[in-house]
């Protein structure tokens, strides 16, 4: 199997939310009645994610979307949405400082102001009893409640959403996305459920995400490739054809690439022989020529075993 991807559910996650389609259907899941009411997510368009601190720091939320108000024409507020695989206790922290800047930016900018909503999603298998920020600071006194930077999250566990309600999505490519994720430290009911997440995707052979869903898949199960085979032979078969031209090539790059290590190691390894013998000889012509061996220590930096081997082994009685 290949190697396993740094910060595979980030990826993941910033993947299928650069979509805008999957980003509405999403939004239309997660967020609660009372902001729906206000927001028309047929507006959603994507906002810049970079913000430069004074220390010029580069930090990225993971997605930033502005979006109108119903009935307020042109009036639109802005969802920043950061993603967690695991417990964060300082995400509110972390995420304060992204709202920070991002008015910053709007306001050098030049931009009318428009509210920033941070949404936090997670979908580890830990418990997390999230916290906003004034219950760092519940041992001082409440005067100094005020002065502390306040702002309210919106905080989405995946674990905590019923799976009936993940398999009712109409957006079927989000369906099998928050699925996966449903399942991702489950393993097992991944490799239980893949011929049916795979199988819906059936209209979408021509969607890249297609193969995001299956190497995510892989990354986040240890199948075995005769077992994969099996089930994906009960695929239909151009949705089979797709999916296993991507595990060859996927199979193939990884071949690749420990070939090209091999062959990287082996250039290493020649280096550092070559300069061994180099050492050998240079110690030999150092002892042929009266130095003695704790001379031949302090020189070349090795020890008097090392030196007495190396004599030895070249025939030269000490």
């Amino acid at each position: 199997m290949q190697k396993p991807l740094n910060n595979i559910h980030d990826k993941f996650v910033k993947e299928f939310l650069s979509d805008k389609e999957m980003a509405t259907s999403f939004l239309e899941v997660v967020l609660p009645k009372s902001i729906l009411i206000e927001v028309n997510l047929a507006t959603l368009s994507y906002a810049n994610t970079q913000y430069i601190t004074p220390s010029l720091e580069e930090y990225f939320a993971d997605v930033v979307v502005n979006i109108e108000l119903k009935n307020q024409k042109k009036c639109q507020i802005c969802f920043l949405l950061e993603h967690k695989s695991y417990l964060d206790k300082n995400v509110v922290f972390q995420v304060l400082s992204y709202v920070a800047e991002a008015y910053l930016t709007q306001i050098k900018n030049k931009e009318k102001l428009k509210p920033i909503i941070p949404l936090i999603y997670y979908h580890g298998s830990k418990k997390w009893e999230f916290k906003q920020i004034e219950h760092y600071f519940e041992d001082f006194p409440s005067i100094f409640k005020k002065n502390l930077p306040l702002y309210e999250s919106l905080f989405v566990n995946l674990k905590d959403m019923e799976e009936s309600r993940i398999q009712s999505l109409q957006n079927v490519m989000l369906r099998s996305a928050l699925m996966l994720q449903y399942e991702a430290h489950e393993p097992e009911k991944i490799v239980k459920n893949l011929l049916r997440i795979l199988g819906s995707l059936d209209p979408y052979l021509d969607s890249n995400f297609l193969t995001t869903i299956f190497v995510y898949t892989l990354q986040t199960t240890e199948i075995k490739e005769q077992n994969l085979r099996i089930i994906l032979k009960e695929l239909p078969n151009k949705l089979n054809d797709k999916v296993m031209s991507t595990y060859d090539m996927i199979l193939d790059r990884g071949r690749k690439e420990g070939i090209e290590k091999g062959i990287e190691k082996g250039i290493e390894k020649g280096i550092e022989k070559g300069i061994e013998k180099g050492i050998e000889k240079s110690i030999i012509n150092a002892f042929n020529n009266k130095y003695n061996i704790n001379e031949l220590v302090q020189i070349f930096g090795v020890s008097e075993e090392k030196i007495n081997t190396i004599l030895k082994a070249n025939g030269i009685e000490i």
